[in-house]
């Protein structure tokens, strides 16, 4: 809203420069006038023909008495201050001016005539009505109302263009169904119309319609609606008895039963329907990209819309499953193998209708068609990439493909496929016929299996040698260590000694013989050696000298 302000001010100041107020012309030459002038403009009041050799006096009537605009005397005119800036009179043509005029200078205005000997000849009144200018408004507001009208109808048209475009179920999209048969399938587009036909004719009949086996929804005796819960949306036409339903929504989703009495108001025949509301499928939008080895995966897309169904055709031939790489096409992707050209369209669609996209398909950038001859005449042309465009050595294979080209052009004959449908990755043209053969590009792992299998054998050998070499390195390490051992055990057994002190006869002396004695270090080894009973034979004896 403010933003809305803010134009109309811009708008009115513009329009106020481009379309200044209007001047008003008035003639006051007889004693009593009445002018009326735009608030803001300028007024022209012609007095008399020519004030030359006239005395004038021209006062502003005020409730508090009077106050002087403007005075002429000798053929010289002196206005006011309060009017000097705005205010001027013409003594050849007796007019007096007020130019920007103001709200404040509505009034009643007195001039007075003089003769040049100062005697008065006549008194003239001059009324002044200052209306509001509303053209500076006006103007302005007329110029955003129609811009905004203008806008309105635009976007009302490009949103009803586009919603019926892209969104059907914004349409008025009615749907018909016969309801005179039992368990009837009858479907609704979300938002809007279903007829159901629900008996051959209504009159003289009584009949309900329930939801559910429950809800009522009509009840009719005697050519007399009695019961009509869905009446702000719905119509009943006895004549052929055909009750219409607008404005359907997923609440109408349901089991519908109709049962009719007759005069006696016995049941005589029970009908079920089911019905269900779908919402209208969108015009789809097509994506392809690319992919490395040259296949194109192509995606179809539909925003709005329940239960899509999806089917492909290319060049209006539906898609064998030769030229997809994965053989399903009631997908809403798909990926075309290498060098398929041609008009692709996708049809989706669901119960209340179908909207088709279509996309022209080219090769992929980067590749290109390869044309090589092997040596028995036979041209094979295959997609690659523009690198590897090079022809191989195929001459091995012209046999076996001549005879699967004869096998694919008798099925291309019968499926009706063109051969811009049918077209692969590699072609086989012999000198008598040409024929489309089953696309011979296979995964990168598949092409080289062999040089894998080569480098995997390879690694294997190498980690068994380095595990033997381990091996055999560790047991020879592991046997030096015991025998080193064993040696250190030997030289550690134990050694018994047994020490026996010789006395020799000496001269009595008063004090007791020193006597020295040796001493053996016995050493035992950590491992445990079985008890053994010392024997004479065992011992050893050491002579002890006194030195």
């Amino acid at each position: 809203m403010e933003h809305v302000l803010v134009l109309l001010v811009m708008l009115a100041g513009v329009t106020h420069a481009v379309f200044p107020a209007a001047e008003t012309n008035c003639n006051a030459t007889q004693n009593t006038s009445a002018c009326s002038v735009a608030l803001g403009g300028s007024v022209y009041i012609q007095l008399m023909a020519n004030a030359s050799g006239h005395q004038l006096r021209c006062k502003k009537e005020l409730p508090s008495g009077s106050t002087n605009v403007f005075s002429l005397k000798k053929d010289k005119v002196v206005i006011q201050e309060a009017w000097r800036n705005r205010t001027e009179f013409f003594i050849s043509n007796g007019t007096f001016k007020l130019s920007n005029v103001e709200k404040a200078d509505s009034g009643q205005y007195t001039v007075e005539v003089f003769h040049p000997n100062g005697v008065l000849l006549e008194t003239k009144h001059v009324k002044l009505d200052v209306q509001e200018n509303t053209f500076p408004i006006v103007i302005p507001v007329s110029v955003v109302g129609l811009l905004l009208i203008v806008m309105a109808v635009t976007c009302c048209i490009c949103i009803n263009r586009r919603c019926r475009k892209r969104y059907p179920a914004l349409r008025c999209v009615e749907t018909s169904c016969d309801g005179r048969q039992d368990t009837t399938q009858c479907y609704g587009a979300l938002g809007g119309t279903v007829g159901i036909q629900l008996i051959t004719e209504a009159t003289n009949l009584t009949f309900d319609w329930l939801k559910n086996q429950t809800f009522k929804i009509l009840s009719v005796r005697n050519n007399i609606v009695r019961v009509n819960k869905l009446k702000n949306r719905s119509s009943l036409t006895l004549s052929n008895g055909t009750f219409r339903i607008s404005n359907l929504s997923y609440t109408d989703s349901a089991e519908y039963s109709l049962k009719i009495f007759n005069l006696d108001g016995r049941e005589t025949e029970n009908r079920e329907l089911n019905m269900s509301i779908q919402a209208p499928v969108s015009t789809p939008q097509l994506d392809d990209e690319c992919l490395p080895q040259g296949e194109v995966k192509v995606s179809c897309s539909s925003e709005a819309g329940d239960s899509h169904q999806y089917s492909w055709t290319l060049d209006g031939q539906t898609l064998p499953d030769t030229v997809l790489r994965f053989p399903d096409s009631t997908t809403n992707t798909i990926t075309l193998r290498p060098g398929l050209t041609g008009q692709l369209d996708c049809l989706v669609k669901n119960n209340i209708n179908n909207a088709t996209a279509s996309k022209n398909i080219s090769i992929c950038k980067g590749f290109t068609w390869d044309n090589c001859t092997l040596s028995n005449g036979t041209r094979v042309e295959r997609v690659v990439r523009e690198v590897d465009a090079q022809c191989p050595n195929l001459t091995t294979a012209a046999t076996t493909t001549q005879e699967t080209s004869s096998e694919a052009t008798t099925t291309g004959k019968e499926t009706g496929t063109t051969e811009s449908a049918v077209r692969s990755s590699t072609h086989i043209i012999s000198s008598n016929h040409t024929s489309a053969v089953k696309p011979t590009d296979q995964p990168w792992y598949i092409r080289h299996i062999l040089p894998i299998a080569g480098s995997l054998s390879v690694m294997v050998v190498l980690l068994v040698v380095v595990v033997g070499v381990r091996c055999v390195l560790m047991k020879k390490k592991k046997k030096e260590g015991t025998r080193k051992e064993q040696e250190s055990e030997d030289a550690q057994d134990v050694t018994y000694a047994d020490v026996r002190i010789m006395q020799r006869q000496a001269k009595p002396r008063q004090e007791k013989a020193h006597m020295e004695v040796e001493y053996g270090q016995v050493k035992v080894s950590g491992r445990r050696r079985q008890p053994a009973e010392p024997t004479e034979d065992d011992c050893v004896y050491a002579k002890v000298v006194k030195r």
